[in-house]
């Protein structure tokens, strides 16, 4: 429902299945958390969106707390964006485009960078640049359409 606040809840991971995972570092752990996040399309349709964020710790900590795989958690997950890096300047630039073929998105030429946080508390909401290369990005999605056509028509025949 539009504006409806959705829980925040803890998922474990996909592949082994554990609500505690252990980083490249192995002192440090994360958990992962996912909220359904309501938005609204360009042709004003409402759609819910998954939106993950990991939270990292002491590895023993998170062990103690005894998470559990659909625990809620208080808060929201938002959406920062900003024109600096996070860090690595390589890392967590927004991406445009169709799956497979995915651009940097820029605003006069300047790349985007975009990464979840987990607010426990408060009401403080995402940060959002939008950005300015649509032209390139609507070529994108063009392209992969027609070959999404074509290859439908190759297998009519």
């Amino acid at each position: 429902m539009i504006g409806k606040k959705n829980p925040v809840c803890i998922v474990a991971n996909p592949e082994t299945e554990a609500v505690v995972s252990q980083s490249k570092n192995p002192e440090i752990g994360y958990i992962t958390l996912c909220q359904m996040i309501s938005t609204i399309s360009k042709n004003n349709f409402e759609e819910l969106k998954a939106r993950y964020t990991t939270v990292f710790s002491d590895f023993n900590r998170l062990l103690d707390t005894k998470y559990i795989a659909g625990q809620v958690m208080p808060g929201n997950i938002i959406l920062v964006e900003q024109l600096v890096p996070f860090g690595d300047p390589k890392q967590d630039i927004k991406m445009g485009g169709p799956k497979g073929n995915k651009i940097p998105c820029t605003i006069n030429g300047q790349l985007i960078y975009s990464r979840t946080r987990y607010i426990p508390e408060g009401e403080q909401s995402s940060t959002i640049i939008q950005h300015d290369n649509v032209a390139e990005l609507r070529s994108l999605y063009q392209t992969a359409e027609a070959a999404k056509e074509t290859q439908a028509e190759e297998l009519e025949i």
